[in-house]
């Protein structure tokens, strides 16, 4: 499979191979400058630690809250280098199976991640303004966003380009008929939703394991809540989130059933966090913000991947299975045959009349 994927690297187009290189880089320089400022943000809590001590982390005094948001910047600093990673690894999913939807989906991507950058450096302004007379790291800060809005622009206009290019894909692997295409488009939104609630999913979970459950010292039920964590917001999320995949790939409405059923608990989870989050704010703080707009995107994805997955069930036993499960080795000499009851027709008579006008 590593064979065969890097020989379909291999022979991508300019605009592919310059949008998987322009990716690499942003996730190795951008990460390593990032953990570089994570690493300042380090001292800065060491700096902080003393004071906080003195209101031993637990009240809305001006230094305990001080150090609480350092703490707090620190893990946000990690997730931002993940998040790095994580699009080059989409971009390479991505480019490989010729995805424009997730193209696309990434590109809104970087533009958030733009967004998160300028909130990032705004509230370490904010909270740090005596230390950072010591420590100075807001240029490599201001570098860092200064680089992510060039980088989002270039991915927006390569995002095109590469739009224009694997529309063909879709008439060789699915054929001319328009139903079909919208199943197909139809699932490669489920897919794409998949990916990034699992993102988003994990990165929450991270948050309140760290932020909110750990450094809750003293606590009765602290292993009772990591408990509670650790099964509600990973095992069931993750598990259930492989069950939508391979349903989805194996057009089984049982693995569908129980991912809907899921995704209802685990949205049923979040709203019950949000309201937490809004009624106990000492509990969390420091993360309050952050943890508000992570919950809240992780109930709008699983809203929107529950509606797309009643779609995606309703497409089943409709020959899209047959599609998908041919092997890419044989596309070429499979491209004008199609299963039983598909309404398809010859791609041939076709390929100098059809026009592009939706998302593939």
């Amino acid at each position: 499979m590593l064979q065969t994927l890097t020989q379909k690297l291999s022979g991508l187009s300019y605009y592919a191979k310059l949008a998987l290189a322009l990716s690499a880089y942003q996730a190795v320089f951008i990460g390593c400058l990032e953990a570089f400022v994570f690493s300042k943000h380090v001292e800065i809590v060491s700096i902080l630690t003393p004071n906080a001590n003195a209101t031993q982390y637990a009240d809305e005094s001006e230094s305990g809250e001080e150090y609480a948001n350092a703490r707090s910047i620190s893990v946000y600093h990690v997730l931002f280098i993940v998040a790095q990673f994580f699009q080059l690894g989409i971009y390479i999913d991505a480019i490989h199976n010729q995805n424009t939807i997730q193209i696309i989906a990434l590109m809104l991507f970087e533009f958030g991640i733009l967004i998160y950058s300028v909130i990032q450096v705004y509230q370490s302004v904010q909270i740090l303004k005596t230390i950072a007379e010591q420590i100075n790291i807001l240029p490599y800060e201001i570098t860092i966003i200064v680089l992510i809005f060039i980088l989002a622009n270039v991915f927006a206009y390569l995002a095109y380009k590469l739009y224009q290019e694997f529309g063909w894909s879709i008439y060789k692997k699915i054929g001319a008929d328009m139903a079909m295409r919208d199943r197909y488009k139809m699932y490669q939104i489920f897919i794409m939703l998949l990916k990034f609630d699992l993102f988003f999913f994990v990165g929450l979970s991270v948050q309140i394991l760290v932020l909110v459950i750990f450094i809750a010292k003293g606590q009765a039920d602290q292993s009772q809540q990591i408990a509670e964590h650790i099964i509600m917001s990973s095992v069931i999320s993750t598990s259930m989130l492989m069950a939508a995949f391979l349903g989805v790939k194996k057009e089984n409405k049982l693995l569908m059933y129980l991912f809907m059923v899921g995704c209802v608990g685990t949205e049923v989870y979040f709203m019950i966090k949000l309201v937490d989050i809004s009624t106990h704010p000492q509990k969390y703080l420091g993360t309050r913000i952050f943890a508000t707009f992570f919950v809240c995107i992780c109930i709008l994805l699983g809203v929107v991947t529950l509606v797309i997955s009643a779609l995606c069930l309703r497409n089943f036993d409709k020959g899209l299975k047959y599609h998908l499960s041919r092997d890419c080795n044989n596309e070429t000499e499979a491209e004008d045959q199609f299963p039983p009851g598909n309404n398809g027709f010859n791609l041939e008579s076709v390929r100098g009349t059809i026009k592009r006008w939706s998302i593939d």
